[in-house]
């Protein structure tokens, strides 16, 4: 479980450093506080479904990348973010499933 937190949580910092933003706009980005991100990113708090929902849809990240436990592989940027107004609402819920089935299996 540690393993695959210090692996995000460098993805995530390295994401920022590439794209000069702070923790704070990030969290902006997402749309969450500042702290909560921070407590998602130190294990204090797991992470929630909008996280996952504002990487999707505020962010150029790639959640299989994000997802790689090489740490070596801090590059997660793949594409521009997908205008989620264009693509049909079943297309949209499986994806939303996707995560909730990806966030119950997962201890991070």
């Amino acid at each position: 479980m540690e393993k695959n937190l210090k692996s995000l949580r460098l993805k995530i910092d390295y994401y920022c450093e590439s794209n000069n933003l702070t923790q704070t706009a990030l969290a902006s980005k997402l749309g969450m506080s500042r702290q909560a991100l921070g407590n998602m990113l130190s294990g204090r708090q797991k992470f929630t479904e909008d996280f996952f929902l504002g990487i999707i849809e505020h962010t150029e990240i790639n959640l299989y990348e994000l997802f790689d436990k090489n740490e070596s592989n801090v590059n997660i940027v793949s594409e521009p973010a997908v205008n989620y107004d264009r693509i049909p609402d079943n297309e949209y819920r499986k994806a939303l499933s996707d995560i909730k089935k990806i966030l119950e299996k997962t201890q991070i």
